[in-house]
């Protein structure tokens, strides 16, 4: 390649990226791959990527990361006032409820025994 030719694919590189740059900046963007999946870019680093039937089941567990969320900012509460009560009785419900959302079963306490006559924990 001639000098000229190197300065005129520089210049065109440059002005290629200066516009990838640009068009980063617009938030969330989509595109479909060949095989199906949908790949969504600008939530962070790296682009999630999900073929349907993932999305479908990441959205009926929509619920679930809500509660997550919610669990994540009433433990956040707890470590900056640990002794409050409230926060200790929003964290278990809480811990409740994404228990039962994610299917499995309610929590049990442990019988009350008296120290002697020890029940058996089932």
């Amino acid at each position: 390649m001639s000098d000229e030719e190197l300065k005129a694919e520089l210049e065109r590189l440059r002005n290629e990226n200066a516009a990838l740059k640009k068009g980063a900046s617009t938030g969330i963007r989509m595109k479909v791959s060949d095989k199906g999946a949908l790949s969504i870019y600008g939530m962070g680093r790296f682009p999630v990527t999900l073929y349907r039937e993932h999305w479908l089941d990441a959205m009926t567990k929509s619920n679930v990361v809500a509660d997550i969320g919610t669990l994540a900012k009433a433990l956040q509460n707890q470590v900056n006032d640990p002794a409050s009560p409230s926060h200790q009785q929003q964290v278990s419900s809480l811990l409740e409820k994404l228990r039962i959302s994610l299917g499995g079963p309610p929590h049990r306490k442990p019988p009350l025994t008296n120290g002697t006559n020890l029940a058996p924990i089932s």
